[in-house]
């Protein structure tokens, strides 16, 4: 079977057209950029420290645990899955801290204090565009349970 060339430039350009007449990429945005301010808002209350920043959707899903579980980052990870929150680490185990790569470049740890600390802090949650704040309340309730867990 052949595909006419023509006519899919112009189911394209429908597609293009109906996307831009109904601003349905901002109205996602938009959305997406509601629901992470309302998420930051809930995890620094918990005492996760978030980057603030205007028209970056993308740094909304990023947070440092709590300073006094920073030796149990990963297990906060493992111990979200259990209620089917999947947040990840970036940096599991950030280049800065392999040794080799240390002597390599000659790197001396002192010198990058917030850079050593962000990597034992990172997490990123999960943030779709299909989500709603009823979702968010779900993670921030798993989050409050995983993290009065550790703490005791």
């Amino acid at each position: 079977m052949q595909i006419n060339k023509d006519y899919l430039i112009n189911l394209e350009e429908k597609i293009i057209n109906f996307w831009k007449t109904n601003n349905i990429f901002e109205k996602s945005l938009e959305k997406r950029i509601e629901l992470a301010k309302f998420y930051q808002k809930e995890l620094k209350s918990l005492g996760f420290e978030v980057q603030e920043g205007e028209g970056n959707v993308f740094c909304y899903l990023s947070a440092l645990i709590p300073k006094g579980l920073t030796e149990k980052r990963d297990q906060f990870v493992v111990e979200m899955r259990k209620y089917n929150v999947f947040c990840t680490r970036i940096w599991k185990d950030p280049i800065i801290l392999n040794k080799n790569v240390q002597k390599d470049y000659k790197i001396n740890l002192a010198d990058f204090p917030n850079t050593v600390d962000a990597a034992k802090r990172i997490i990123n949650f999960p943030l779709q565009n299909y989500f709603e704040e009823k979702d968010i309340k779900k993670i921030i309730a798993a989050t409050k349970d995983v993290l009065s867990k550790l703490k005791s």
